[in-house]
């Protein structure tokens, strides 16, 4: 108890700092105390604003402190300039330039009023945006798909129904046709299955021998769906679009059988 004491009272006093040749030596371990003040980076989002600044030597470094600075690339749509090392062996965070790209929420819903201005803001002026905004321009606002056609030429719609995401896909097509140019769909099966072996159900509430057909047998098909072109009503077979691929499943026959006693009164509809 009494030497911890002692240490305590000796540990209250000045170090003792002594030159011996050339090295320096102290009887406490000694820390170096350093305020350095670091300057918040200033957020840009232009390379061509971070040139300005430079240039502009608007915080009075000096003349020649962009010598002193370098340009650090974390990104595509980042970048960071920073000063070289101080005395401290810190590096001082200058400025920051994060790059404004465009952005378009595809794949999620939109409303009416979002989609028309990124359209016109987000994307290049072409015919393909034309017919979008002349399009969107129809449409009724909430989730109705009710339309008008003020394009002054006919619009041929095309539906297709996806059972398996239970999604529906329309195809609008308004553009006036040259002379002599129709589109048609046509439907291809490529692929015929036989439909699987009859399910049997035994009923022992029905009367043996009776039987009811609960669902009746179909075979699947695999179709392909294209949009054919014809030329003054011949078939331009070089300018066919395939549209898309469905498959129907086959479906095996049910029948429920009755293995009761012979006595029992058939089922009634």
């Amino acid at each position: 108890m009494i030497k911890e004491a002692l240490q305590y009272i000796v540990g209250l006093s000045a170090p003792v700092v002594q030159e011996i040749g050339t090295e320096t030596y102290s009887d406490k371990p000694l820390h170096r105390v350093d305020f350095t003040p670091l300057a918040e980076p200033i957020q840009l989002s232009t390379l061509e604003s971070l040139v300005d600044y430079i240039k502009s030597n608007v915080d009075n470094i000096g003349p020649t402190w962009g010598d002193s600075m370098f340009i650090h690339v974390l990104s595509p749509t980042k970048v960071k300039m920073y000063t070289t090392l101080n005395n401290n062996r810190e590096r001082e965070y200058i400025a920051e330039v994060t790059a404004n790209v465009p952005e378009f929420g595809f794949n999620r819903w939109i409303d009416h009023e979002s989609f028309c201005i990124a359209l016109q803001s987000k994307f290049l002026p072409n015919e393909d945006r034309g017919l979008l905004l002349k399009f969107a321009g129809t449409v009724e606002s909430g989730k109705s798909l009710n339309f008008k056609n003020t394009s002054g030429a006919p619009m041929y719609i095309f539906l297709y129904c996806d059972q398996a995401a239970y999604t529906v896909t329309a195809y609008v097509y308004g553009e006036p046709l040259p002379e002599g140019i129709t589109y048609k769909p046509r439907g291809d099966v490529v692929e015929t299955t036989d439909p699987p072996e009859t399910v049997t159900t035994e009923n022992p509430n029905w009367p043996l021998g009776y039987k009811q057909k609960e669902a009746s047998a179909r075979k699947g098909y695999k179709s392909n769906v294209y949009l054919d072109k014809y030329v003054n009503g011949v078939l331009d077979e070089s300018a066919s679009v395939l549209l898309y691929t469905d498959r129907y499943d086959a479906k095996a026959e049910k029948v429920i059988i009755g293995t009761g006693d012979p006595s029992l009164p058939k089922p009634t509809d």
